[in-house]
């Protein structure tokens, strides 16, 4: 019975571990299209803005005016800072998550990409 509580606890600890959430407070946004080379031209100057992002193992929400939720199903790896998930939307929509460590002498700072096959953009956050 001591070695199935155990077990248990181990098990909720891990999963509790494992869903926690990470914050920042996204300050600017930039927009722009994948093109024919599957690269992203950035089609507008960065916009500012106030909003708070949320990543965990599961799922990205992004609160701005229109709620956005990205359901995590894969992590695909990680090279130079940036790390890249495979994701679903809200209406179903494979998509691409990244994000990268911008390093910077006095804070650190990240970006937050979203990536469709034609269209992406990106949040530049301070770590809440």
């Amino acid at each position: 019975m001591k070695k199935l509580l155990l077990t248990l606890l181990i098990i909720l600890s891990s999963l509790v571990s494992f869903t926690q959430s990470l914050y920042g407070r996204a300050y600017e946004f930039h927009l722009g299209i994948v093109d024919i080379n599957d690269e992203i031209q950035w089609i507008e100057k960065p916009s500012s803005v106030d909003i708070l992002i949320q990543v965990n193992n599961r799922e990205m929400i992004i609160y701005s005016e229109e709620h956005q939720v990205y359901q995590i199903i894969a992590t695909m790896g990680s090279v130079d800072g940036t790390t890249m998930y495979k994701a679903i939307d809200k209406k179903g929509n494979n998509c691409w998550l990244f994000t990268t460590l911008i390093e910077d002498y006095y804070q650190d700072e990240i970006a937050v990409t979203i990536r469709y096959s034609d269209y992406a953009w990106t949040y530049v956050c301070k770590e809440q």
